[in-house]
């Protein structure tokens, strides 16, 4: 048999305590403005004081974080008030993975282009290397036709 929901029992108290929340935060003027929602001290909404001001169980804060129907509720208010609304936290916690992947990744790139580029600098020294001893005996050759053509052994056209 499957469980009875747990949303039609929690949703009306929700709705009354989200109401009395909302009123109690328009009351106040604007430049007083302070969520009336419970708060952690980094602005996030705490489900856990919202269980205890409720009078449920501690085993309700599940529900609040997986019943839809719940965590809307309270983030519309949430949203209202400037709080941080239920499951920011894996946001965040999603979005810090997401960008360790992509250092990661560009890391992983960085490497591979820095041996990419060790290889590359290597060849550029065989090169030079190579184009050096090419010179070298471009020179020797120049030097040896000179020497031949300054003994008279060959005879360059038009020099006849």
């Amino acid at each position: 048999m499957a469980r009875k929901s747990v949303v039609p029992e929690l949703l009306p108290l929700l709705e009354m305590y989200i109401d009395r929340r909302a009123a109690e935060w328009e009351a106040m003027p604007l430049f007083k403005r302070r969520p009336t929602l419970p708060t952690t001290k980094d602005g996030k909404v705490n489900v856990r004081q919202l269980v205890r001001e409720l009078c449920l169980k501690p085993s309700a804060e599940q529900h609040f974080f997986n019943k839809r129907e719940l965590k809307d509720v309270i983030n519309l208010e949430a949203e209202n008030q400037g709080v941080q609304p239920i499951g920011s936290r894996a946001l965040d916690d999603e979005a810090a993975e997401a960008i360790k992947d992509r250092f990661a990744r560009m890391s992983s790139k960085g490497k591979k282009a820095n041996e990419e580029l060790v290889e590359a600098l290597r060849h550029i020294d065989r090169l030079t290397e190579d184009n050096r001893t090419l010179q070298i005996e471009v020179e020797r050759l120049k030097a040896q036709i000179s020497s031949i053509y300054q003994t008279g052994e060959i005879t360059i056209r038009g020099d006849a």
